[in-house]
């Protein structure tokens, strides 16, 4: 049996955030975007990771994803799927934009500019997009 993923926000920790402990015995970042689990990214003492608050594209988001140029297939990702921002280093005004028809809210363009990096947005749309697909293991026991 399959079924889509859950609609409910999940965490993630950029790859490359200094907070993460890569030299824990417990640190595996493969089990860690499997699971979602945390505990797979263990954090060094007196640090605070920036936590991205993502959720999975709906049909017509991840449609209009990818009527984007390739070029913008990550942030148009990353504007649809991501719902908040912990522990930004920087005050952020992390702000919504309403969008024609049914597609939802997206981060407001401002937002988006404030926070892109090519390399963050690059690993942000891949997850978003592994969000998206099938999940094989929904419903099986």
């Amino acid at each position: 049996m399959i079924a889509t993923r859950s609609t409910e926000k999940i965490e993630h920790i950029y790859s490359r955030d200094p907070a993460i402990d890569a030299g824990s015995p417990s640190f595996d970042w493969q089990r860690f975007l499997e699971t979602g689990d945390r505990k797979h990214v263990p954090i060094k003492e007196g640090f605070t990771p920036t936590v991205f608050q993502l959720q999975r594209l709906t049909r017509k988001q991840l449609t209009r994803v990818l009527e984007a140029s390739t070029a913008e297939h990550a942030a148009e990702a990353v504007s649809f799927a991501l719902k908040g921002i912990k522990d930004w280093g920087a005050p952020l005004d992390f702000k919504f934009a309403e969008t024609r028809g049914d597609l939802g809210q997206r981060v407001h363009p401002e937002t988006i500019e404030k926070i892109f990096a090519i390399d963050l947005f690059a690993e942000l749309g891949q997850r978003i997009l592994e969000l998206s697909k099938l999940d094989p293991s929904v419903g099986q026991g």
